[in-house]
């Protein structure tokens, strides 16, 4: 087309190997067998950008003829197996141009899952406009936070009851010294007008009691991730029933565990890893009871709900975006402090979960 640019799409790979060069973008393959100077030419106009007019007057004007067909002949071929992209066909779907620039980074990790159904300016736009609860702003829940701004999520609903405490900052990124004794979610959003200001923010100031405190907020969201650790794992519970009942898919973490990732109907739940726990080991139970009223505190160090955090934003970016199944699906991601190593731990749909299952509530073993 006279006068359009066009350009190696991002993230292509390039490998030299003797006098062949190997691309890759993605799943998409292509071997160039005869790599010379006008191939090279072609290349590196194509990785700044250009018109086919500029590249054919570079070629006719350094090139005899058989080397000007064998680099048209490579610059159609990159053409039709789709490694080139141009000014027509990036379509900005409305996105902010201040977003396009300041996600320019991610777009260009997103070009890897580009194919003829969907841009990385797709994927960017479905992040943008995806709404995730985020039910306690903890330690974890800052870090989770953060992830979700820097991958481009558009909304947040922050849903926590309590004050920020000097002793919170050891491991709560979204907080200052100046931001002690305000509630946490009007910290946390002044933090993210700073950082992210195109970011919606949604404050819920309250504790919940159940699963029906919950559900009304987070019934408009695209996806849930649950942070909060009080009342140990009843919290758990009433946020996996609250999903449950809204048909919203959703994460839980805690204690440098991630999972398992939960769709209603298709995978297991916090809860069901509960159930297991609890069939294992018959003190798990007497264990959430001494939890529930109040114990030692087991610590707390920001590297860890770091790591944790990350790999939720992970998920919540395969889950929104839609380049790839969530990992934690029918499974927990764990951590060992101690070396850092990690390891995958199967959880099945349990029977007894009171959730998925037939299992009774953490609320009725209360008494």
């Amino acid at each position: 087309m006279t006068g359009t640019v066009y350009r190696l799409r991002p993230r292509t790979a390039r490998v030299r190997t003797g006098d062949a060069l190997l691309l890759r973008l993605g799943a998409r393959k292509m071997k160039i067998s005869v790599f010379g100077a006008a191939e090279q030419v072609v290349i590196m106009h194509l990785v700044a950008g250009g018109t086919v007019e500029q590249l054919e007057t570079r070629l006719t004007d350094d090139f005899d003829a058989a080397a000007c067909d064998r680099a048209r002949r490579v610059l159609a071929a990159l053409l039709e197996r789709g490694f080139l992209e141009s000014d027509c066909d990036t379509d900005h779907l409305g996105l902010d141009p201040q977003d396009i620039e300041r996600f320019s980074r991610l777009t260009d990790f997103l070009s890897d899952y580009e194919d003829d159904d969907k841009s990385r300016n797709q994927y960017l736009a479905k992040l943008r406009a995806a709404t995730v609860a985020v039910i306690g702003l903890g330690g974890l829940g800052s870090w989770v936070t953060y992830q979700l701004m820097c991958i481009g999520v558009g909304r947040l609903v922050l849903i926590d009851p309590d004050e920020v405490g000097l002793s919170n900052l050891n491991r709560s990124i979204l907080f200052g010294e100046g931001d002690v004794g305000q509630m946490k979610v009007d910290a946390a959003e002044r933090t993210i007008r700073r950082f992210a200001p195109r970011t919606e923010v949604v404050r819920v100031c309250r504790a919940a009691s159940s699963a029906d405190d919950l559900s009304p907020i987070v019934r408009d969201a695209s996806f849930v991730i649950g942070t909060a650790d009080k009342p140990h794992w009843r919290i758990r519970e009433w946020i996996a029933r609250a999903c449950r009942d809204a048909g919203i898919a959703s994460v839980q973490a805690g204690g440098g565990r991630v999972g398992p990732f939960h769709v209603p109907g298709r995978t297991s739940c916090m809860m069901c890893y509960f159930a297991h726990e609890r069939r294992r080991n018959p003190k798990a139970a007497a264990a959430m009871r001494a939890d529930d009223l109040g114990g030692q505190s087991p610590g707390s160090f920001a590297p860890l709900g770091a790591t944790a955090g990350a790999v939720i934003g992970h998920e919540a970016f395969r889950y929104l975006s839609g380049v790839g199944t969530p990992l934690t699906m029918l499974r927990a991601w764990e951590l060992n402090p101690a070396d850092l190593t990690a390891r995958y731990v199967a959880v099945p749909i349990a029977d007894d979960c009171p959730v998925c299952g037939t299992g009774p509530s953490l609320d009725s073993e209360r008494g």
